[in-house]
């Protein structure tokens, strides 16, 4: 797990993931500069007292209140913008480290306004439940940041899961990983408190859960929407496994068009249905949702695996 954070920490000086956080930032200044604006011109177009020396006394208090308003919440606002760019975070990380991918799942309206309903209502009962302890001050930090782990680990989860994977799918892989993903965010939820670092901790998170999931979703497996593939040496040949998945109207159409791509960029062309690699049949049956597995395998020796 922490090799993922240190893959997305290293990836932070890449330009696509630098326009992001200065995207970020440059929208938070535009809306603090119409906040001061305003503040402002409320400030010093309106009086609240007819004596001089207190109405210049609440002008003075109006202006330090917006400005530790301002200190308060800039960060959050600097992550609830970035978070709109976080698609583009994951497409950075993909793009430079599982090129082989095919292009990530469209997401329904629908399923988008169904998932981010749950996940506030889950927000929401979790901050209510935890409000009790949040007053106890040994207490404090653990339920802070248990409350803010789950939450995270589950947001940044879903934003790299849905990608690849239908909601029911996500869902349950989620379940079946959930002490890694929780302990991912609880990496997170401590990157959100730290001063600075939490301006660019929203790319970090959205590149350190992508490599998590592609690590347990794939291991040295390719992928591509609700399908498994993964190249294997048996023999003098190369063999091409996937595992299917539920939920996949058109995966044997996509196996086999991947197949074929594969064969033509090395050349080589598909031959016929084989078994499937002991090790390979070993991962596809710890895959939630399993339905079965296919193979082909390559008409010439595999030259460059």
């Amino acid at each position: 797990m922490l090799q993922a954070f240190v893959k997305a920490i290293e990836q932070i000086g890449d330009p696509a993931l630098r326009r992001i956080v200065l995207k970020g930032l440059l929208f938070a200044v535009g809306v603090f500069a119409l906040l001061w604006g305003g503040v402002t011109v409320v400030l010093t177009q309106t009086t609240i007292f007819q004596t001089g020396w207190l109405d210049s006394v609440i002008d003075v208090l109006g202006g330090v209140a917006t400005l530790a308003l301002t200190w308060l919440l800039f960060p959050a606002v600097v992550t609830a913008i970035m978070g709109i760019f976080l698609d583009d975070a994951a497409d950075a990380v993909e793009r430079r480290h599982y090129p082989q991918l095919m292009p990530p799942r469209r997401q329904s309206i629908q399923e988008i306004i169904l998932n981010s309903a749950a996940f506030l209502g889950i927000t929401v009962l979790l901050n209510l439940l935890a409000l009790p302890f949040l007053l106890i001050a040994p207490v404090f930090p653990f339920v802070f940041y248990g409350v803010n782990g789950y939450l995270l680990g589950r947001e940044y989860f879903e934003v790299v899961a849905l990608r690849r994977l239908d909601p029911l799918t996500a869902k349950r892989y989620r379940r079946t990983h959930r002490l890694r993903v929780f302990l991912a965010g609880l990496v997170i939820a401590f990157l959100f408190t730290i001063p600075v670092i939490n301006f660019v901790a929203p790319v970090i998170a959205t590149a350190a859960m992508a490599h998590l999931f592609m690590q347990r979703k794939i291991e040295h497996e390719y992928f591509a929407g609700e399908c498994y593939a993964g190249p294997h040496l048996r023999g003098s040949r190369e063999t091409l496994s996937v595992c299917l998945v539920s939920g996949s109207r058109q995966g044997m159409a996509r196996i086999r068009a991947m197949a074929q791509i594969t064969a033509l960029r090395r050349s080589r062309p598909v031959s016929h249905e084989t078994s499937m690699p002991k090790s390979f049949r070993r991962r596809c049956r710890s895959v939630p949702g399993r339905t079965g597995w296919r193979s082909w395998r390559f008409d010439q020796p595999a030259l460059d695996l």
